[in-house]
């Protein structure tokens, strides 16, 4: 799960929200985003978060009062790409090929190579609004056929 442009909008929040702090910033996550990720994903075993916070990602944990989640490691020193995390994504999907996974991120491009792995869903929500109710509905549909 992916933070920027997917739980926090990249365009104002209009709806009730709540504040989320790590060391360089504070975002805005409606809560209805909030209650959905704490009431329906960080209960799987295997929610893990893809978000270059990294462990920062945890600060959402904390503030739902939930134990951490694992998060995928992007080292510094990675080399340049289209989008520097597609090897990395793929790499955690090819390891977990017995499972299904989804992803959930605003910046998968086309070219992406988790697009032609079979166990991998991807769901891009619009970074200017984050997760709509489509995406949502994605979701749960997701969670249903797959748990």
């Amino acid at each position: 799960m992916d933070i920027d442009g997917v739980l926090s909008p990249l365009s104002r929040v209009d709806e009730p929200y709540s504040l989320i702090k790590v060391p360089w910033a504070t975002f805005a996550i409606p809560d209805y985003t909030l209650d959905y990720l704490k009431t329906n994903l960080m209960k799987l075993r295997g929610f893990t978060w893809s978000s270059s916070w990294e462990n920062s990602s945890n600060a959402i944990n904390k503030y739902l009062g939930v134990p951490n989640s694992p998060f995928i490691h992007f080292p510094d020193d990675m080399e340049e790409t289209l989008w520097f995390k597609d090897k990395y994504l793929v790499d955690f999907c090819l390891k977990n090929c017995k499972q299904e996974i989804l992803i959930v991120d605003d910046s998968i491009p086309k070219v992406s190579k988790l697009r032609s792995i079979s166990n991998v869903t991807l769901i891009i929500p619009d970074p200017l609004y984050g997760l709509s109710e489509d995406d949502f509905n994605r979701i749960t549909s997701w969670l249903s056929d797959a748990y």
